[in-house]
């Protein structure tokens, strides 16, 4: 159970768990393999469900790593929406490079 979300909201989250996205159980099984701390599946719904409400005309993420959430959040926003994302490890950019390549998401602008 979360800390940070009420018994309903976590068993709503946990009900609507879908990953039939191969890019992210690619990167979901990399960053397990390589210790590489990334959103856990029921987080990143979590994260989605707010972009999804609060439509953001920006996004900003400190802390890029591989960029999962970086393009979970870029592939259900819409076209207008700014995706700016930062991360100080050099060997972190050049793997979230490779997979927001992967990803074919245009709407993330840096790193």
């Amino acid at each position: 159970m979360s800390n940070i979300l009420f018994n309903e909201q976590f068993d709503y989250l946990q009900s609507n768990l879908i990953n039939n996205n191969p890019l992210f159980t690619e990167m979901e099984e990399f960053a397990n393999h390589n210790n590489i701390p990334i959103l856990e599946q029921i987080s990143a719904n979590f994260l989605e469900q707010l972009v999804r409400i609060y439509k953001p005309k920006s996004f900003l993420e400190i802390g890029t790593a591989i960029g999962y959430s970086t393009i979970r959040v870029s592939k259900i926003s819409n076209n207008q929406t700014i995706i700016d994302t930062i991360e100080l490890s050099k060997d972190s950019i050049k793997l979230a490079k490779k997979f927001f390549d992967k990803s074919g998401e245009q709407k993330i602008k840096s790193i």
